[in-house]
Order: structure tokens, then C-alpha cells, then sequence
């Protein structure tokens, strides 16, 4: 049984450190703490900041006390100086510092003491999990349905659905979508700092209006240090949700983002690269291309690790042959996403052809981890390449953009991943990094997307 008692933060705090819980006698008939068992559950309603904060739990039988000289005093109205309390004594090891806004439990009357309905208490469980221990992965699957939009929210550790919901779409959703997206393309050619963060704020804002507005996550987006993965179907898949703008600031300012492949979450922590494959302007025709592999390739060097370097024309079957032997790939260079009555394909130059990537999904034994920095790569050939089970992770871009250079943003990555960190946190650090730099005029960094994994470490 779970009971919810009126409180201020002052005595929510006294109650959580002394381990007591305290009402005056005059509101016993509305806080009834002798109906409380050893193992009910008790949740405080903060009437300062009109949060749920939780949980207690009682660990001893209700009793009368007199005239105790210290706090806490809990319940609403004039709730000290009096004579006769009634106290338990409460266990506060699983209280979260985060509370919840009453305002998001429509369901909860705070009048009532008794909690009596096991979903709502389930879902107020769920929530101050979410919003507490923000290590905890949030998803949201975003599906197309004829003129509507599913979205369902859920924690990927259990995975509970803790919100779905089905909303329309405005007639010229997709239109205007792609409208924004030329308008952004076209900065990108251009090279136009300034205007292109204009462009992404403007598509990020319509997309968080249509998507995102209807599930009220305001406070998680706001909040911050979540990790936030997106699974879209093969419609919204092409929407780049990455741009997401809510409360001034782009989703990836306060948490990290990436897009994910369902089987991806969990699965491992720790992952070992042992052999790191270069593959840098095959073609010959792109100079920064061959140059970030070159740096790249004396880094590894100079950090131990087992590099090969490749910047000559390269068969298919050398490739195919050769790939497996690998953990990271890492290719810099031309690629191209075409259309053709079978399908998208996305492919990268290669000296000799253009190489269709989606051959790789052939090869029985894949790298743990792809990074594409080419053009125009294709979001639905990325998520059939996490279906593999040997890739946790694969960062690449939607977008065209000129060859020009950003080595800082790609050795910076890799030296962060060496020193352990998350590969969602060292993939969004660089993001912030290059929109707070407004000197070096450089968005190479925010053009990218990450799939796959975000809590994988990877050992060196």
C-alpha cells in the first residue's frame, strides 16, 4: 500500500535524513499514518514546488508522541508548536532527489492519502526512476501511421512502454520538412556559418512541435544528461531528428542523442580494438580526405595501437577479403546515396568503383565500429549495418557537404574514446564543442549522426 503525505521541502528533508515522519494530531483524520503496515510505501507531496518525491518506506508501527522539540513537522496548514504528534519511523535509502511535477500524473488527486490504483503507482515508480538516474537509457520510437505519428516512450532497461501516443500529422508534414531540409542543404554549399544554425534551429523547432511537443518531456529535455536514442521506421527515419530544438537549446546541448538499432542497447559495455583499418581518398582526388587519414594514422601509431593505412585504389574483393580482419574501419573520402526501383544505395569511392555498401551486410565477421566521414550516406543502410552482430556502432552523415577539413574534431574523438569514455558522451561533447566555437566558423561535427550504441566503451 502506498499513502501521499503534504509536506513543505524544509520537513521533506528533516523527514528524509532523520528517518521520521511527523503529523500533528488536529490532521490525523487526513494523514492516517496508524492505517500505515511495516513495508508501505509513502510518498510526499511538496506543496513549494507541487512535486511528488519518493519513496519511504515504513519500517515500524505507528506512535503517539509528545511535544517534540525539533522538526520534522510534516503535513499543510500551522504544522508545529503542537502538542500531540503521531510518528513512524521510515526507511529514506530509496528516495530520489528529483521530484516529479504533479501537473504530469493527471490521474493523482493529492487530497486523497491512498494511493489505490497499482498503474499509477507504477507509473510515478517509472517516472522518478527516468528523471533520477539519468544513466538509464531514454528511448523513443517514432512510427508513421497513414496521416498520424505513434510515438512511444520507453525505458530500454526493462523496455516499459511509459508513454504511447497517437497524434496527427499536418497534410504537409513530410513537405515542409523537406523544404527546410534544401533550405539547410543549401548552407551547408555555401558554407554560410551563421545561416545554416539559423536553418537548423528553424527545422529543429518545427520538428519538435510536430513530434515531440505531444509527449510533454519539456522537463527531461530541459533537465539535461539523459541519453536519448531515437528508433524511427523507414518514413521518419529520413526526418533528422538530431536537430531536435526544444526550450532554446538543441536536444544534443543537454543530453546525448543517436539514433538506434533495437538490438543494439546493453548488450555489452566494454568492447576491445585490437586492429584499426584506414581507408583515405582511395581515389585521389580529395587532399583533406588523404590528409585526416595520414594524421589520423600517425596518431594511432604514435598511441600503440595496430594501424594500416590504405590510399590507393582498392578492389571490391580486397576489401571484402581484408575488412574482417578489423575492429574499427575508419574511411574518409568520396560516397553517395543514389535511388534506383530496388532501392536506396549508399556506396564510397574506392579508386576502382563505387563500392555498395551494402554488400558489407554480407560479410559474416564486421568491425564493432564504422565511421564514414563522405557525403549523403543513407540512415536505412547504417541501421541494416547494426542488424550485424559484430557492430555496436556507426557514425556517419545525411548530409553533402565540401571536402574541407576539421582534423582537431576527428583526432579529439579518438582520443576521447581512448581514454574510455562512453562513445555517446564523447560523440555530443564534440557536437556542443564545435556550436559553442563560433571562431573556427566550422559545423563538420554537427552534420554527423551516430547509430547504435551510446553506453559503449571501447578498450584500446
Amino acid at each position: 500500500m502506498t499513502c501521499l503525505i503534504y509536506t513543505n521541502t524544509e520537513n521533506m528533508l528533516k523527514s528524509v535524513t532523520s528517518g521520521i515522519v511527523r503529523i500533528p494530531k488536529n490532521l490525523i483524520e487526513r494523514f492516517d499514518l496508524r492505517k500505515l503496515k511495516i513495508g508501505d510505501k509513502l510518498l510526499f507531496y511538496n506543496y513549494d514546488d507541487k512535486s511528488i518525491y519518493g519513496f519511504l518506506k515504513v519500517t515500524d508501527g505507528c506512535y503517539k508522541e509528545k511535544n517534540p522539540k525539533s522538526g520534522p513537522y510534516n503535513g499543510y496548514g500551522k504544522i508545529d508548536n503542537h502538542y500531540y504528534y503521531y510518528t513512524i519511523l521510515v526507511d529514506s535509502s530509496d528516495f530520489f532527489n528529483i521530484g516529479l511535477d504533479v501537473k504530469k500524473l493527471p490521474d493523482l488527486e493529492p487530497k486523497k492519502f491512498f494511493i489505490n490504483s497499482p498503474n499509477l503507482e507504477n507509473t510515478i515508480s517509472k517516472i522518478l526512476n527516468l528523471i533520477n538516474m539519468k544513466r538509464i537509457p531514454l528511448v523513443i520510437e517514432i512510427r508513421f501511421l497513414e496521416d498520424h505519428i505513434v510515438a512511444s516512450i520507453l525505458n530500454s532497461v526493462d523496455p516499459v512502454v511509459i508513454v504511447e501516443k497517437i497524434y496527427d500529422l499536418d497534410k504537409m508534414f513530410f513537405d515542409l520538412v523537406k523544404e527546410k531540409s534544401v533550405d539547410l542543404q543549401r548552407s551547408i554549399n555555401i558554407m554560410d556559418y551563421d545561416d545554416f544554425f539559423l536553418k537548423c534551429r528553424e527545422i529543429g523547432k518545427y520538428l519538435y512541435e510536430m513530434i515531440f511537443n505531444p509527449l510533454e518531456l519539456d522537463y527531461i529535455f530541459q533537465s539535461g544528461g539523459y541519453s536519448i536514442s531515437f528508433i524511427p521506421d523507414e518514413i521518419t527515419m529520413n526526418l533528422p531528428l538530431e536537430f531536435t530544438y526544444c526550450c532554446e537549446s538543441f536536444l544534443f546541448e543537454k543530453n546525448y542523442i543517436n539514433i538506434l538499432g533495437k538490438n543494439k542497447v546493453g548488450l555489452q559495455k566494454e568492447v576491445v580494438i585490437r586492429r584499426v583499418l584506414i581507408i583515405a581518398d582511395p581515389g585521389r582526388d580529395y587532399k583533406y580526405s588523404y590528409e585526416e587519414g595520414k594524421r589520423l594514422f600517425e596518431y594511432f601509431l604514435v598511441s600503440g595501437v595496430e594501424c594500416d593505412f590504405i590510399s590507393r585504389p582498392i578492389s571490391d574483393l580486397e576489401l571484402i577479403d581484408i575488412i574482417e580482419n578489423y575492429q574499427l574501419v575508419h574511411f574518409t573520402g568520396h560516397g553517395d546515396t543514389t535511388s534506383t526501383d530496388e532501392g536506396e544505395h549508399t556506396s564510397f569511392y574506392t579508386g576502382e568503383s563505387l563500392f555498395q555498401l551494402e554488400r558489407l551486410i554480407s560479410i559474416k565477421k564486421l568491425p564493432n565500429l564504422f565511421f564514414f566521414n563522405m557525403c549523403n550516406s543513407s540512415i536505412k543502410w547504417g541501421l541494416e549495418l547494426l542488424k550485424n552482430k559484430d557492430v555496436y556502432n556507426v557514425i556517419l552523415s545525411r548530409w553533402n557537404f565540401l571536402d574541407f577539413h576539421d582534423f582537431d574534431f576527428i583526432i579529439r574523438f579518438y582520443e576521447l574514446l581512448f581514454k574510455g569514455i562512453e562513445i555517446g558522451k564523447v560523440f555530443n561533447e564534440q557536437k556542443i564543442k564545435s556550436l559553442k566555437d563560433s571562431r573556427n566558423k566550422n559545423f563538420l561535427p554537427i552534420l554527423f549522426s551516430h547509430l547504435g550504441d551510446a553506453s559503449i566503451r571501447y578498450v584500446f
